[in-house]
């Protein structure tokens, strides 16, 4: 991942101060991640310096002032279809339900098997991670 910038305060349960080496616009999602150093059969095997492990993402809220943003954590919504009731009559095979759509938070973008080689690292959101651009 290339980094752009690092978290400097966190604010809140889902507010977060980052400071930015490039000029970002609001509502850009921006990857957090932490740079590990990998264990050394690992390193060896890969040749690999370090393995970026992404956090999550949050949202560019506003520039604050000179590179400081106001980012935010969120969860993307999706649409949910629920049967309320089944309506019995002669058309049920095309109109024998009651239906209501509603917003859902949306499923893990993965679900991963258990780990081959383990590392350790914290999954929250600190300071001082890192921050890449979404591309």
């Amino acid at each position: 991942m290339q980094e752009i910038g690092r978290i400097a305060e966190i604010l809140s349960d889902r507010l977060a101060l980052a400071e930015l080496r490039e000029s970002a616009t609001p509502n850009t999602i921006v990857t957090v991640f932490s740079r590990s150093a990998p264990e050394p059969t690992l390193a060896q095997k890969y040749q690999l310096e370090h393995i970026d492990i992404p956090k999550g993402e949050l949202r560019i809220l506003a520039r604050q002032k000179g590179n400081l943003y106001l980012l935010e954590s969120f969860r993307e919504t999706i649409e949910r279809t629920e049967v309320i009731r089944p309506m019995e009559n002669l058309l049920s095979g095309i109109m024998g339900m009651e239906v209501r759509k509603q917003q859902a938070f949306g499923p893990a973008s993965a679900s991963l098997s258990a780990p081959t080689m383990p590392i350790k690292f914290r999954s929250s959101v600190e300071v001082g991670d890192l921050i890449a651009l979404n591309v």
